[in-house]
């Protein structure tokens, strides 16, 4: 079940902590006492929405504030309400053109501060259709902008021991069936890769249902992660950096994510221990090609394993290639995985990528210290060594 209100309140008390956060902007929550505590629909997929709402808006919002309301319509019937969703701002707007295209993924604006739009309107559009509704948009360039969608909710689950039964097994039945894709996409990843060692290494295939249930899974991880990560233990973590500032700072760092918040988040938090994070990108082609062009000016990267395009590993494997036939005589470039999956198995195949060493996501700023002090014991204290390979 869902508490609608109480989400809507964890959110922008997780995000008023959070480093994207940015000074002079208020963050507020506008929730409808009417709207039922406890409410059945899609979790995930509602605070997936709403999230990428709300770090859109601060991202292009500079003054003023940042709100999201919710609000009871009415009720459909006996046991459906219909809930509102609004997320506002006093941003710099979109033009007519931006307004239409704002969903479509990797659209970028040259008129707005901050470049493109990135993935997340795209996540919120496909979210709101999946729970059977309409995300609409309004804005005025340089007043602000307005979000909304409507959702039927139900207000109890299946009663009936026969609904009940219907809907496990409509549900299991569903999840076998993205299990068995998502299982498939990931095996065929892990055959071709290790058999490229030996072999030319071909292109990877950015687009279709394999892809997009891995970021969809993706994305829905990352922000079940963010919901209930506890927001003291963010502020505590933000307090640390101090003592976090040592004499081994001043390194330079590329940062390698497809999700926006984290980029942001990462590169405030190594910038207040004293690091520059010098380059950043949201996919691995994009990775490889700076890679291959600042690698003498990089000091350490951090590169997230599953991303939008071609995959982390991948990336690296291919970096790997380069930097052995053009960097013959230089020392190898430190590049660490970030993942949530450390089996065994995926610890060989990151060690047969080129990985320097793994660490658990989310990356602490106790995590990042110890890497970038290039202390091998410290390192190995928050890593899992690739010495395996």
């Amino acid at each position: 079940d869902i508490n609608v209100n109480a989400m809507v309140e964890r959110l922008v008390a997780t995000l008023e902590l959070s480093p994207v956060r940015r000074k002079g902007v208020t963050l507020q929550a506008l929730v409808d006492p009417l709207v039922p505590t406890s409410l059945w629909g899609d979790k995930s997929r509602l605070a997936r929405a709403l999230l990428n709402l709300l770090v859109n808006a601060m991202k292009f919002t500079t003054a003023g504030h940042v709100s999201i309301r919710t609000t009871c319509v009415s009720r459909m019937s006996a046991d459906t309400v219909s809930v509102r969703f609004d997320v506002m701002d006093t941003g710099c707007g979109m033009s007519d053109r931006e307004r239409e295209e704002c969903i479509l993924p990797y659209v970028h604006c040259h008129e707005r501060r901050g470049g493109g739009l990135g993935l997340g309107l795209t996540i919120v559009s496909k979210a709101v259709a999946a729970m059977g509704s309409k995300l609409s948009v309004n804005s005025i360039v340089g007043s602000g902008t307005h979000f909304s969608f409507d959702l039927l909710l139900k207000t109890h689950g299946p009663s009936d021991p026969l609904d009940q039964a219907a809907s496990h097994q409509s549900t299991a039945t569903t999840s076998l069936v993205k299990g068995r894709r998502r299982c498939s996409a990931l095996s065929q990843k892990s055959h071709s890769l290790m058999t490229e060692r030996t072999s030319a290494l071909p292109s990877s295939d950015s687009e279709g249902t394999s892809a997009d249930l891995m970021h969809e899974q993706r994305a829905e991880d990352e922000c079940n992660h963010i919901i209930t990560h506890p927001p003291h233990s963010l502020q505590r973590q933000l307090n640390s950096l101090s003592r976090l500032r040592g004499s081994d700072s001043g390194k330079n760092v590329m940062l390698v994510d497809d999700v926006e918040l984290i980029r942001e988040g990462a590169s405030e938090v190594l910038s207040l221990m004293g690091h520059t994070v010098l380059h950043s990108a949201d996919d691995g082609d994009t990775a490889l090609e700076i890679l291959k062009q600042s690698c003498d000016n990089i000091d350490v990267v951090f590169m997230d394993i599953q991303l939008l395009s071609v995959d982390g590993d991948i990336t690296t494997f291919n970096y790997r290639e380069w930097e052995r036939e053009y960097r013959k005589h230089k020392p190898p470039l430190a590049i660490y995985a970030c993942t949530g999956s450390v089996t065994t198995s995926d610890v060989r195949r990151y060690a047969s990528c080129g990985f320097n060493g793994v660490v658990s996501k989310p990356v602490t700023p106790d995590a990042y210290a110890a890497i970038l002090s290039g202390d091998p014991h410290k390192i190995a204290a928050v890593t899992i060594p690739m010495n395996s390979r």
